[in-house]
This record gives C-alpha cells, sequence and structure tokens, in this order.
C-alpha cells in the first residue's frame, strides 16, 4: 500500500518563530482575517487560501504553491502582496469549523499525511490571535491546566460566598480541602 506524502488543500498557514500554524476552514470562516491578524502581531505568511503540505523524512512542512507564493487575499478590498518564508514545520491546526467549548479542553490532534499535529478549535474572544501566537511560542504547560481549574473556580466560589453565611463558607472550606489533598496526591 502506498502512502501518501504530499497534498495541496484549501488553508492558510502562518510561521511563528520556527513553528507552522496550519489553519483550516470552510469559505468565508475567517481564515485570511485570522492570517492578517497573526501577521500584524509577528508571524510569517506561508500561504493563503491553498496549502501545500509534503513531509520531509518523519516531519510534515507546509509551503504555498508557486503561483500564489507571497499572496495574501483581503476580502473586500483584493489580492495583496505579502512577505512570506518559503515553507515551514507544520506545529499546530486550528480548525475555524469548530468552535471551542470548553474553558480548557483537552489535548487533541488530527492526522495528516500520517503525522498527528495537535489541533486547536476556534476560541470566541478579540484575543484569539494573540492566544494562538502565545500557543506557538511558548506551548502548553502540561499538567497544571487541570489543577488551575480547581484553584481557579474554588476562588471564585470563596468570593462569590456572602460574608454573613457561615456555615456555607464552612461546608466550602472542606470541599476546597478535599480538593487540595486530590490534587496532592494525584497532581
Amino acid at each position: 500500500m502506498l502512502t501518501e506524502t504530499a497534498k495541496t488543500i484549501h488553508a492558510n498557514c502562518v510561521s511563528v518563530d520556527g513553528k507552522g500554524l496550519l489553519i483550516l476552514g470552510a469559505s468565508g470562516a475567517g481564515k485570511s482575517s485570522l492570517t492578517f491578524e497573526l501577521i500584524a502581531l509577528g508571524a510569517m505568511l506561508v500561504s493563503d487560501d491553498r496549502t501545500r503540505l509534503y513531509m520531509d523524512g518523519v516531519e510534515l512542512h507546509a509551503q504555498a504553491p508557486a503561483s500564489i507564493r507571497g499572496m495574501i487575499e483581503a476580502r473586500g478590498i483584493g489580492i495583496l502582496s505579502a512577505p512570506s518564508i518559503p515553507n515551514e514545520l507544520v506545529s499546530a491546526v486550528v480548525d475555524l469549523d469548530r468552535v471551542e467549548k470548553h474553558r480548557s479542553p483537552s489535548p487533541r490532534s488530527v492526522f495528516i499525511l500520517g503525522q498527528s499535529i495537535p489541533c486547536l478549535y476556534k476560541v470566541q474572544s478579540p484575543s484569539f490571535s494573540s492566544m494562538l501566537l502565545h500557543y506557538l511560542r511558548y506551548g502548553m504547560q502540561s499538567g497544571v491546566r487541570h489543577r488551575f481549574i480547581l484553584f481557579h473556580d474554588a476562588l471564585f466560589w470563596s468570593q462569590a460566598l456572602p460574608g454573613r453565611d457561615a456555615p456555607m463558607r464552612l461546608r466550602f472550606s472542606k470541599m476546597l480541602d478535599l480538593k487540595r489533598s486530590i490534587i496532592c496526591r494525584f497532581g
């Protein structure tokens, strides 16, 4: 059985510090808008609208087809020239057709040309592009996500409880102690 080693897909790609972000989504989903936002924050264009994916050894790379290299569509304005790099290693995928429903989602991935690539969903936030840039530059903090959520929730509820409800605060305090002991045991 032959394994596919290259294909061209409807997607954008940008590069941040040597890490490529492949941006997926249907026409009009905001791929070019997100690409412009990331470029404004310091990313470099790899490709807009069509992206050629290929394997280089065991690594997935992206590049623009030669006919559109260095170009990006600005909806309502037209095709613009843009500084670009010839290719980049694909480090992550963002799927704009799917909206993230969880505050701190479990890691997920997609398989492209047989390679597992981390996959993020669209986040409804004005700082989404900044969050993606930060993710590419610094990565995820493994093992901390669940602890942060537990303590953040505990802090929120401790601040939300009224001062005159001592029995409720006492029950909450015991619950918080239980959460802390679980975190210490299972990390």
